[in-house]
C-alpha cells in the first residue's frame, strides 16, 4: 500500500509544482524547511522503532505511523521543490521574488532532507545486517548469491552513503546515488524473482523514488553552478 501511496504523494507534488504558484521564494523555503523537518523526523521515528528496545505494541505502531506517513508527506513536498528547481533551472521560470541566491539556498535544503533519509536509512539496515548476519547470508545463497555478497553490499552501501552525505564537500552525490541506485534495483529485481511479496521490496522502492528525486536535484545543481559562472 505504502509503495502506491508513495507514487500518488510524488505524483500530487509534481502537479502542484505545475499547476499552482508555489514557486513564490518565501513560500517554497517554507516547504523546503518542512521537507527538511520532516526528514529528520521520519529518521528519528525509525530509529527508535527498530534500535531503542521499546517494547509496547502500541508506541511502536505509533513510531512507524509517524514514519511511513512522514515520509509519505516528505515525498509531496520534495518531488514538488524537485519539479520547481527543474523548471527554473532548465526552463528558464523564475521565482516571483527572484535572487538566484535563494533558489540556490532552497535547493541545498531540499538535497540535505533528501540525503538524511537516504543515507542513515542505508546505516541503519548494515547495522540490522549485521546482527542477523546469518539470516542474511542465507537469503543471499538462496537467492543465488556467494554468502560473502552480502558484506560486499554492506560495504558499498556504507561507502556510498558517506558518499551523499560528503556531497557538498567532494561533489560526490551524484555517482554515489547512481551506485546506490543500482544494487536497489539489484534489491528489487531478486525479491521479484525470488518471488516474494511486494511488501518485501517496499525499502528498496522507497530508496529508489528518493535517489531518483537525488539525481535530478543533483543535476539541477550542477547546471544553477554554472549559471552563478557565468552571471
Amino acid at each position: 500500500m505504502y509503495i502506491l501511496l508513495s507514487i500518488i504523494f510524488s505524483i500530487i507534488g509534481i502537479l502542484l509544482a505545475i499547476s499552482t504558484k508555489i514557486e513564490e521564494t518565501a513560500l517554497a523555503y517554507k516547504f523546503a524547511l518542512m521537507a527538511l523537518w520532516l526528514s529528520l523526523i521520519a529518521t528519528i521515528c525509525n530509529a527508535l522503532f527498530f534500535f531503542s528496545g521499546i517494547k509496547s505494541s502500541i508506541v511502536k505502531e505509533g513510531l512507524l505511523f509517524i514514519y511511513n506517513w512522514g515520509k509519505l508527506f516528505w515525498f509531496l513536498i520534495t518531488a514538488m521543490l524537485t519539479t520547481i528547481l527543474y523548471r527554473i533551472t532548465f526552463r528558464q521560470y523564475k521565482l516571483l521574488v527572484v535572487p538566484n541566491s535563494i533558489s540556490r539556498n532552497i535547493l541545498k535544503l531540499t538535497i540535505i532532507s533528501a540525503t538524511i533519509l537516504c543515507a542513515t536509512f542505508f546505516f541503519m539496515v548494515t547495522i540490522g545486517k549485521s546482527k542477523s548476519y546469518k539470516e542474511m547470508e542465507q537469503f543471499f545463497v538462496q537467492s543465488g548469491y556467494p554468502a560473502f555478497f552480502n558484506y560486499v553490499v554492506m560495504v558499498i552501501e556504507c561507502i556510498f552513503s558517506v558518499g551523499l552525505l560528503l556531497h557538498f564537500k567532494l561533489k560526490s552525490g551524484f555517482i554515489s546515488a547512481i551506485i546506490l541506485m543500482i544494487f536497489m534495483f539489484g534489491a528489487f529485481l531478486t525479491h521479484f524473482r525470488n518471488s516474494d511479496p511486494l511488501s518485501d521490496s517496499y525499502d528498496a522502492f522507497m530508496q529508489i523514488l528518493i535517489l531518483t528525486l537525488l539525481i535530478i536535484l543533483y543535476k539541477v545543481e550542477k547546471k544553477l553552478y554554472r549559471q552563478k559562472l557565468k552571471s
